[in-house]
């Protein structure tokens, strides 16, 4: 696990070496290569931008030396259980390596740095060097090389294909129109609400209109409701198969 934490931060110096640089020669060193207006234009920022620059430009060139020794000092705690290793270290172990070692990190800058002024310098076709450069460029090895590497061996496509599409298929037909606008809309709101508009219109056909049917129903339900909270099971059951008959017996009339 050290090794290769050791590894991705190696190649984090590269990554940063490349990519700062190139910033640096497109920026301050290669010949501008944008519009006259933009350039005609630019100019420096205010103090609401420079005041933070200052500030992060203070922190990323001192902070690291400021802060050094509680990070990698002899000794120190800092970075203690962060990584597994499976034996017990002592802290002396990262003083004693081997310079190569320690300078690994060094060569992988000055790598990116050479790079990044070889393809983005001298590169350049401001650059002398820049025909034999963009000849490289243009070769049918590096031509499909780059073609290869774009492509990303289809996986935008194969993954549209077979995962994204399908997962938006699933999501449309199963997880919305089955279960959202299917079970969870039938037996939750909207089905409660289509259950009690047509429980009322059935309930409102059953007014006769006479006096003494609304006081038997009245009188059932009370007798019911007695039952249902005082009463045993099997004269719950009846009391509910006489209120059953009475309600198919009015509707019959």
């Amino acid at each position: 696990m050290g090794n290769f934490a050791y590894i991705l931060g190696c190649s984090a110096a590269f990554c940063t070496a490349f990519y700062s640089f190139r910033l640096v020669f497109l920026t301050f060193v290669n010949v501008p290569n944008s519009f006259k207006t933009y350039v005609e234009h630019a100019h420096e920022p205010g103090l609401q931008m420079l005041i933070p620059l200052f500030v992060l430009a203070f922190g990323s060139l001192f902070s690291g030396f400021m802060f050094k020794e509680m990070f990698v000092g002899l000794g120190t705690p800092f970075f203690e259980g962060s990584i597994f290793v499976n034996y017990t270290p002592t802290m002396l172990d990262g003083e004693f390596l081997n310079a190569f070692i320690k300078n690994i990190p060094l060569i992988f800058t000055v790598a990116g740095v050479s790079l990044s002024a070889l393809f983005i310098h001298f590169g350049s076709f401001a650059s002398d060097f820049s025909f034999s450069l963009f000849d490289i460029k243009m070769s049918n090895f590096v031509r499909t090389l780059y073609v290869f590497l774009s492509q990303k061996w289809n996986f935008d496509q194969v993954t549209s294909e077979f995962v994204t599409h399908k997962l938006m298929c699933f999501g449309d037909n199963i997880s919305f129109q089955l279960l959202d606008k299917g079970c969870i809309e039938r037996f939750g709101p909207l089905g409660i609400s289509q259950f009690s508009f047509t429980a009322a219109n059935q309930i409102s056909f059953m007014h006769s209109g006479l006096i003494f049917h609304y006081l038997f129903i009245f009188i059932l339900g009370a007798i019911g409701m007695s039952l249902l909270f005082f009463g045993n099971f099997a004269q719950n059951l009846s009391i509910g198969l006489v209120l059953l008959t009475y309600i198919g017996f009015t509707k019959l009339l």
